[in-house]
């Protein structure tokens, strides 16, 4: 019995082509010089020098670090090492590598601001600014106020009890406490929360640091506001403060118009 032997297909001139280095090697290099005749190239002909500035400030750097001039070879090699920054820095540009990083946008907001900042000057203050700006802060130069106060604790009895029959022998007192004092013991908030509470009657309870309890405020004590001409130096530092945060929002908001910069309304 016979079979019929067929003969594979032969491959076909491409295959056989795709199969020799050499055709393969010149197609290469073929295609890679017609994109390089085609492809636009970047215009390196105007080369990156170091200027004066730039050389005097690196023999400055290296005197403040060595206390001596440096010599011919050490100037060439900290030229030929800023070079070599710059290089790295052009092509990490040309890579994009600034695109998109957050480090690198932090550190041009930063300084950016301190850019604006330097570039801000500060009026001098008259007297009508400095005694217009006293007026409508005045609480900010007064001493905060002092508190007697008793206190005992909401898990140690009632408020109804307290108010029938606490003679003093039940609660602790605080006498003339500032905020520092009281603070110290309940916390800010407390502090703060004093000023709500109307004298003579035990109310609460309000909680603490140290938790929650029933107070009875017995006077308050309301520092004067001292003479505008014994602070006038205080005023007019605070003054001075308030004025270049004013200027440097209005720079800003100057610079979010130029660049067309607004909240969206589909983000409110």
């Amino acid at each position: 019995m016979t079979q019929n032997m067929t003969s594979p297909p032969k491959p076909g001139w491409l295959a056989r082509l795709a199969s020799q280095p050499l055709v393969v090697f010149v197609l290469g290099a073929g295609l890679i010089f017609l994109w390089d005749a085609v492809v636009p190239k970047e215009d390196h002909s105007a080369p990156v020098t170091i200027s004066a500035a730039k050389s005097s400030r690196l023999v400055s750097d290296f005197e403040r670090m060595w206390g001596r001039e440096p010599d011919a070879d050490e100037l060439a090699k900290l030229e030929s090492d800023l070079l070599g920054e710059e290089a790295y820095y052009q092509e990490a540009l040309a890579l994009g590598l600034d695109d998109g990083d957050p480090v690198i946008r932090q550190y041009l907001i930063n300084k950016m601001k301190y850019l604006i900042q330097d570039s801000i000057l500060v009026p001098q203050a008259s007297e009508d600014d400095l005694a217009a700006f006293y007026a409508a802060h005045i609480g900010d130069f007064t001493a905060e106020p002092e508190y007697t106060f008793s206190f005992i604790r909401a898990s140690e009895t009632g408020l109804a009890e307290l108010n029938a029959a606490d003679d003093g022998s039940l609660s602790e007192r605080m006498e003339e406490a500032g905020a520092l004092q009281v603070s110290r013991t309940f916390g800010r908030t407390f502090y703060e929360r004093l000023s709500e509470i109307p004298e003579g009657d035990w109310l609460g309870p309000y909680p603490s640091a140290i938790g929650d309890h029933f107070v009875r405020v017995e006077t308050v004590s309301n520092a004067p506001a001292p003479p505008l001409s014994d602070i006038s130096d205080k005023v007019e530092a605070a003054w001075t403060l308030a004025k270049r945060k004013e200027l440097e929002l209005a720079a800003l908001s100057r610079l979010r118009e130029a660049h067309g910069l607004e909240i969206s309304s589909t983000s409110q």
